[in-house]
């Protein structure tokens, strides 16, 4: 049985994004970031560009929504968790 890949919603492109991203991408073979959340246009855009992600928004709302999203990793400062 193929084990399928899994779409990854990444929230945050700071230091936890950057760890489990790279953790992502490298270790575990299938799964991909699909999109990734950011509060900055600018560090969002950056973060997609580095790790070859198709898609940023500034909208958490529509990152966690995103239709192809099959896992959700909150990587956002501790007082965003909530949110």
């Amino acid at each position: 049985m193929a084990i399928r890949a899994h779409q990854v919603t990444m929230l945050g492109t700071g230091l936890i994004g950057d760890f489990y991203t790279a953790t992502l991408h490298s270790q575990r073979g299938r799964d991909r970031v699909r999109v990734v959340y950011s509060r900055s246009e600018e560090r969002g855009a950056a973060f997609s560009e580095r790790w070859g992600i198709p898609e940023h928004t500034t909208s958490i709302e529509d990152a966690v929504r995103h239709p192809e999203t099959d896992v959700v990793v909150v990587g956002v400062p501790n007082f965003l968790h909530e949110e």
